[in-house]
């Protein structure tokens, strides 16, 4: 997934996003590598979700 595209999800989800970019060598710039915390943790409305994105260099 794109990181707008992820971004917005959770933000309509009620929470606060902090990108963070990391080099991977399997995942394309832009893409998302993970999140933290993981897909499908329950967590109280406007807490901050770290979404881990791709900077393509690996």
């Amino acid at each position: 997934m794109v990181l707008s595209k992820a971004q917005a999800t959770v933000e309509a989800a009620g929470y606060r996003v902090d990108v963070r970019n990391e080099s991977s060598s399997d995942v394309d710039q832009w893409y998302v590598i993970g999140t933290d915390p993981a897909p499908g943790t329950r967590l109280p409305e406007h807490e901050t979700v770290v979404i881990r994105q791709s900077s393509g260099e690996g």
